[in-house]
């Protein structure tokens, strides 16, 4: 092992002395082997859209190399790997679509929905459903809920500005991620107990409503909880920097895949099928230069955020007990709504890296602006005596007069945002890859956080309050896209 490691290390250093390894330091392009396609000119030469020779006084002067995705008017010279650094010489458009894999920070929804023993004999009715006693069992709520993945799009259209020479761009973009909806459906005829739970301020204990009770009422009880997201920006794109020369570090990467290159070579390598091309297509990433241009990102931001919870239950009872009539029914329901509209400049870095036919991407930005939050609360019980017209009133059980109606207010907010991705090109203009996005906003309201468990149901005293609550929110989404320049 001792001589094996002396070996590659002394075929390294030679590697290292190789004269390449100057020209590159120099800023002149480096040839570099490939086993695919010999590289013919080491000088890149100007050109037009159309690939024509262009005198060095009408060449493009600042950042004539890497012009970025789209518009890459600068040279018609050396290919990397069988990908031209140009791409498609004079695109003026890039757009791309999405597929987006999201998930959510996980909500916290208070207790909604217990159970207890039925028996025989079955759990007393004070103590059915109630919180905090060793024989009740959570159904939903109490805890975060659990997300599943979400299917969403995001879009991109852009232009670059002809007179800036592929330098400056202005584009849209887009991003909707659909409801992701949790939910709890039950119902009993009573052999299973079902109840809802609260916090009865007139006799300062945990108590709840009976959904479903041997002999005494049934019913069934339904709870959806969901948030879907929005977002637009329209923004404006500026080249503040380019690096057509290879950066410290990636000429360490460049001597690797020189290295690497001629181990993959070896004649006991070549014995392995397949491993030999795709070694030497590994190395030719490696030892590329790779060309980055930076842009400045400005512009205006909308994202919106809406979030929703609502809990319906419908009660009938064979007990005379229940409402003073057999056959009775109640139906009530409870709602929560909340939606955050956040408006504001955009600022951000993006940076673009090409090494052959792969190119990195990475986005950071920060949206600074107001956001409106809004929440909603409403609630309603009807109740039908047999034989009699049905009566309603407002307020369910958790939503009452004291807090139903519409509250509003403004406030600043911070939406950071960051993205990086890493494509492929398919042809010069069609590009496919993948990519992460992670968005957070410090300051949303959420339907669960408005929900008060303190409740008086004769509405003596004002309970529920209304307090507005808020909280931070995020989203994390892997994507599948192509990106198309034209």
């Amino acid at each position: 092992m001792r001589r094996l490691a002396t070996v590659l290390a002394i075929a390294c250093l030679a590697l290292a002395a190789h004269p390449y390894r100057g020209a590159a330091q120099q800023g002149t392009y480096a040839p570099s082997y490939s086993p695919f396609r010999e590289i013919q000119s080491s000088v890149p030469v100007p050109c037009d859209a159309q690939g024509s020779y262009v005198p060095a006084s009408r060449a493009p002067s600042k950042y004539p190399s890497i012009m970025g995705e789209g518009f890459l008017a600068g040279d018609c010279g050396p290919r990397l790997s069988g990908c031209s650094d140009s791409l498609c010489v004079g695109a003026r458009f890039w757009s791309s679509f999405d597929l987006l894999f999201g998930y959510q920070k996980s909500r916290q929804l208070p207790p909604l929905v217990t159970t207890s023993p039925a028996g025989p004999p079955p759990t007393p009715q004070p103590e059915a459903g109630v919180l905090g006693l060793p024989t009740t069992t959570m159904l939903f709520g109490g805890d975060r809920d659990e997300n599943n993945p979400q299917l969403g799009v995001r879009g991109e259209l852009g232009v670059w500005l002809r007179k800036s020479g592929g330098r400056q761009g202005i584009g849209v973009s887009f991003l909707y991620l659909p409801e992701d909806e949790v939910a709890f459906s039950g119902s009993s005829n009573g052999s299973m107990i079902l109840a809802r739970p609260f916090f009865n301020t007139l006799t300062n204990q945990q108590a709840s409503q009976l959904v479903a009770y041997p002999g005494f009422v049934s019913g069934s009880v339904d709870v959806r909880s969901g948030t879907d997201i929005y977002a637009g920006e329209i923004f404006l794109r500026h080249q503040i920097g380019a690096c057509p020369m290879t950066p410290r570090i990636f000429l360490m990467t460049s001597e690797l895949g020189m290295c690497a290159r001629h181990i993959f070579n070896l004649p006991g390598m070549q014995r392995v099928p397949g491993l030999q091309r795709i070694g030497n297509a590994a190395c030719n990433v490696l030892s590329s230069s790779p060309q980055t241009r930076l842009d400045l990102i400005t512009g205006y931001q909308f994202n919106r955020l809406n979030d929703r919870l609502s809990v319906t239950n419908n009660l009938v009872s064979p007990d005379s007990d229940f409402l003073g009539q057999i056959g009775t029914t109640l139906d009530t329901f409870d709602r929560f709504d909340t939606r955050n509209e956040f408006h504001g400049g955009t600022l951000g870095l993006k940076s673009v890296s090409r090494y052959g036919c792969w190119t990195l991407a990475m986005l950071g930005k920060v949206g600074l602006g107001s956001m409106h939050q809004q929440v909603t609360i409403d609630g309603q019980t009807t109740i039908t005596h047999p034989e009699e017209p049905s009566s309603t009133r407002a307020g369910g059980l958790l939503a009452q007069p004291s807090n139903i109606g519409s509250f509003d207010r403004r406030c600043f907010t911070v939406v950071p945002e960051v993205q990086i991705s890493l494509s492929y090109d398919l042809t010069c203009r069609l590009k496919m890859g993948a990519g992460y996005q992670f968005t957070y906003w410090d300051s949303v309201t959420l339907a669960g956080d408005q929900v008060f468990m303190q409740v008086d149901i004769t509405q003596t005293f004002a309970n529920p309050s209304f307090t507005l609550r808020e909280s931070d929110f995020f989203v994390h989404a892997a994507s599948l896209f192509l990106q198309w320049n034209y």
